[in-house]
Formats: structure tokens, sequence, C-alpha cells
């Protein structure tokens, strides 16, 4: 399926009863979207929309007091790079090699008590199963950037890749 990138984190978010949008505007997240309208990305759309809403609701869980949240597409020559970037709370340096692992949970300081360790390893495994890479950067205390790695796909391959999954929340009936 091709995705439609700029409204496709509403959709995202919207997956889960308590959703990630309705504490994204509780706690006041300055959200930025750069490069998204008109740009698309092949891949599932529900399970790219999992790993959208398992990593803004780790950002949500994270968040420092003055919240931000960015999304970005970038087109290289081999792959296009879906980035979504909190100013949250970050990963210790020697932790960040562990957070796709089962169960991990890191630092066990106050802000990770309600750690898992499951929101990342499913994003990792869905990640695999789709053929798509995560790569994970972050900086204590300055955040997290999150990045979905698309392979370049040739059109010329294929006779229909004419269903289109949209973002766009007007369109998500």
């Amino acid at each position: 399926y091709s995705l439609d990138c700029e409204n496709g984190i509403e959709n995202a978010v919207l997956l889960k009863p308590q959703t990630p949008e309705m504490l994204l505007e509780e706690k006041q997240f300055l959200i930025e979207k750069k490069n998204l309208v008109g740009e698309t990305v092949y891949t599932d759309r529900r399970g790219f929309q999992f790993m959208i809403g398992q990593i803004v609701s780790n950002s949500i869980k994270y968040s420092t007091e003055e919240p931000q949240l960015s999304m970005s597409l970038q087109h290289m020559e081999n792959e296009d790079i879906f980035t979504i970037a909190d100013h949250g709370t970050g990963v210790k340096s020697y932790d960040l090699p562990y957070i796709f692992q089962n169960g991990f949970t890191g630092d066990a300081t106050d802000s990770r008590k309600k750690a898992t360790g499951m929101g990342l390893y499913l994003t990792k495994k869905m990640a695999d199963d789709l053929k798509l890479k995560l790569e994970a950067e972050s900086q204590w205390g300055e955040g997290m950037t999150m990045r979905i790695l698309f392979p370049k796909v040739d059109l010329s391959l294929t006779e229909d890749f004419s269903q289109k999954t949209s973002f766009d929340a007007d369109r998500r009936k």
C-alpha cells in the first residue's frame, strides 16, 4: 500500500482508547511536520500506524515541561527516511543499544516506572516484519530521534499500486 504521509500521524494516534492525540493536546505538545504534504511511502498501513503510535506514546511518556515533536520525510538515493524527534528526557548512552530488546526498561528512575519494555521491542519487530529499518539516536536530557527507513520501491515492477491509503483524518472512515 502507498501511504500519504501528511495526515498519517493523526490516523496512527487514533488507534488507542485514550489516544496519544488527546495526550499530545493535554500536555500541550508543539508538533512540527516538515516535508509531509503530498509525500508517499510504500508499506503496510496498520503496521506503520502501530509503529508511529508506539513512538509517539514514548514521546508523550518521557516528555519534559516544554514538549515538542517533529516529524519529517527525507528522500535519499536508496531509501526514504521518516523521522520522529522529541525534546523529552532521552535515553542514556549506555542504554541506547538495548532499547529494542524485549522487556528492557533502562534506568529505573521515576520517569521509567510505567515502562514495560514492550513498546519499542514490538515496534522493532514490526519494522523487521515489514522489511523496514528502525534507528534510534538520543542524548540524555535532550530527547530522542527515531528513524524509519523505507527502501525505494520500483513501481515499474508492480501492476497494482492503485489502492492508496491516506493519513488524512477526513478520509478515515
